[in-house]
């Protein structure tokens, strides 16, 4: 809060304004009166500080010059006053109480001014705080109630502060509140239980600069836009943080040509229905969030505009873009051309929303765009990848129901962290390339502090002529909720990880053990070999059809019951091996083969086929 301005000249005016299309013009003047009272707080309805009278309606007061910095009028009117035009400059203004009605109010257009009000009501037309280079205007609201009909400029050419403490702020109707505008210099504060409504809100714009900072409870609520760096070349930064709220119907960041926006949210909740964050020619938008709430009932978009560039940096919070009707995207790097760059990093905290678009939109390809997800989680619908963009996966999750890289496995460049498949998956070299089966195209090799984590069945390779290979290596998972499949032209290797499964089912495709833990609740193998050189498999009943076997050459092998049929091959090199019963099926070449190793089932029937060893 800034009392006692440093300038010694005190110039309090009163006028006529007529108000033309163009703006307000002070075309005629009433009475003039003069200021006489003394330099110390004096009251603005003692007669006797006037050279005519408590001044009213249509005229025009100037005041003479001060050496003392404590300059302040005391407004204490008890019944209204309606002013046309108020200038102030070299003073304070308090306004405790009453009912004061201006139609332009102008604080600052030379020197340094303040209005203080901590009551009664102050309503105007327009605003300008800090009107003129090398002014310093401030207006400090911590009660009562301010109501603008027009504009309120804070800086506008020179430099201007508005501190809201307390009290509310509303601009009613088509009003615009702008902070930083024109060349000018602008700070808001709202802070503690302060409100404050407006149609729309610019913060740096026409080659200003603007900041504003809303804390504690405040309440800001714009029916309109929230430009921040806007009719560049300017400079807009909003901070939000403690419980703050603030309501907007579009956020625009970064939206003029030249501008360069930022929003950094450190807690509080933020509410839009359509985020554009680097959509101005050549602008540069940020939104950075580490902790606090934003909900888009809409969509985000990132990088929508020429040669422009957008980041967002999230390592905290809760992001959340979807609507009613679960539908609503985010989209990095958005319009389409080569030097547009979109970026989100997600270091920490949540991303919800019903689909991502990286290096474009749902509409079609774009610029380029990089989403990079190094923590925290994402959930979302499908994630679709467009040409000379990237999708980087080094740690958190990435929950989602599909993939759509565009024929371009490389798009995505995975090397930590879970990436969790919420739907059916088949993985195949032929799979159409804009489905989740042609992500990895032939084959994925999972490593250390990898997780593929399939919320339902998992096949590699079902069709024919298609092939798939996964190989789980050491610090390597896969979880499947449902069946895992090794199809036709499938092959799963386990080097060290872990792989579990509700069912593991082999059609004809190859599974290797090596090293690692395979857990599943049952194993069937319909013409495929099996082989365990090392690891754990620990499983439920386990099925032979067609010619399928198991060789186990070392490692440990476990499983509730093991039925031989189909001219199915069990055999035990190496290793250990045990088992509720063995049964070899009758009518079959099934065969069980003991060259070394131990094992310990519980009860071995034979009712046809072959034991040897």
């Amino acid at each position: 809060m800034r009392r006692n301005s440093a300038s010694k000249w005190i110039h309090l005016s009163i006028a006529v304004a007529a108000v033309a299309d163009a703006g307000f013009t002070a075309s005629a003047y009433g009475q003039t009166d003069t200021w006489t009272g003394d330099a110390d707080t004096a009251s603005w309805s003692d007669a006797s500080n006037w050279s005519n009278g408590v001044p009213g309606t249509n005229v025009s007061i100037t005041g003479g010059s001060y050496g003392n910095l404590s300059a302040q009028v005391n407004y204490d009117e008890t019944s209204s006053s309606e002013i046309n035009q108020l200038i102030l400059d070299g003073y304070t203004l308090f306004i405790p109480q009453g009912y004061l009605s201006v139609l332009q109010e102008i604080i600052a257009t030379s020197t340094t001014a303040q209005i203080d009000q901590s009551g009664g009501v102050n309503t105007i037309s327009e605003m300008l705080i800090g009107d003129g280079t090398g002014s310093a205007g401030f207006y400090d609201l911590s009660g009562g109630f301010l109501s603008s009909t027009n504009q309120e400029w804070v800086g506008d050419e020179g430099t201007g502060y508005f501190d809201q403490t307390g009290g509310t702020n509303q601009l009613t109707g088509t009003a615009y509140l702008l902070v930083g505008y024109a060349g000018g210099t602008g700070t808001y504060t709202l802070a503690q239980s302060a409100v404050l409504t407006a149609s729309r809100e610019i913060i740096g714009g026409s080659y200003g600069t603007g900041d504003f900072y809303q804390s504690g409870d405040s309440l800001n609520t714009v029916q309109n836009g929230l430009d921040v760096g806007s009719v560049g070349p300017s400079t807009g930064i909003y901070s939000l943080s403690g419980n703050a709220s603030l309501t907007a119907n579009e956020e625009l960041v970064g939206d003029g040509t030249n501008a360069n926006g930022k929003i950094l949210q450190n807690g509080g909740s933020n509410s839009t229905s359509t985020l554009m964050v680097g959509s101005g020619i050549n602008s540069q938008g940020l939104y950075s969030m580490s902790s606090g709430t934003l909900s888009v009932t809409g969509a985000a978009y990132l990088c929508d505009s020429t040669e422009a560039s957008a980041t967002f940096d999230q390592t905290g919070g809760v992001v959340i873009i979807s609507n009613q009707t679960g539908s609503g995207e985010l989209s990095i790097g958005v319009f389409s051309q080569t030097t547009v760059v979109g970026t989100y990093n997600l270091n920490g905290g949540t991303l919800s929303t019903s689909n991502v678009y990286v290096g474009g939109s749902s509409s079609g390809s774009g610029g380029k765009g990089f989403f990079n997800i190094t923590g925290g989680s994402v959930s979302t619908g499908t994630v679709e990848i467009y040409s000379g963009s990237t999708l980087t996966l080094s740690g958190g999750t990435l929950s989602a129901s599909g993939l759509n890289f565009n024929s371009v496995p490389a798009a995505m460049q995975w090397t930590g962290g879970t990436l969790n498949l919420t739907s059916n998956v088949t993985f195949d070299s032929d799979a159409s390339s804009t489905t989740t089966g042609a992500a990895f195209g032939s084959a994925l090799s999972m490593g250390a502090n990898q997780t593929l984590d399939i919320s339902g069945n998992e096949t590699l390779s079902a069709s024919n002529g298609g092939t798939f290979s996964l190989t789980v290596g050491s610090g390597g998972t896969n979880i499947v909720t449902g069946s895992l499949s090794v199809g036709t032209g499938g092959t799963l290797n386990i080097t060290g990880g872990t792989v579990s499964a509700g069912s593991l089912s082999a059609q004809i495709g190859p599974v290797y053990v090596s090293s690692g833990t395979v857990s599943v609740g049952s194993l069937a193998l319909d013409g495929s070999p099996m082989t365990v050189n090392g690891g754990t498999v620990v499983t439920g009943a386990v099925s032979f059809a067609l010619g399928a076997s198991i060789t186990q050459n070392s490692g440990n092998f476990s499983a509730t019951g093991i039925n031989l049929g189909s001219g199915g091959l069990l055999k035990l090199s190496g290793g250990t091996m045990s088992s509720g019963p063995l049964t070899l099926v009758s009518g079959g070449a099934e065969e069980f083969i003991y060259n070394g190793g131990s094992h310990n089932f519980n009860q071995i029937s034979v009712a046809g086929g072959t034991l040897t060893g």
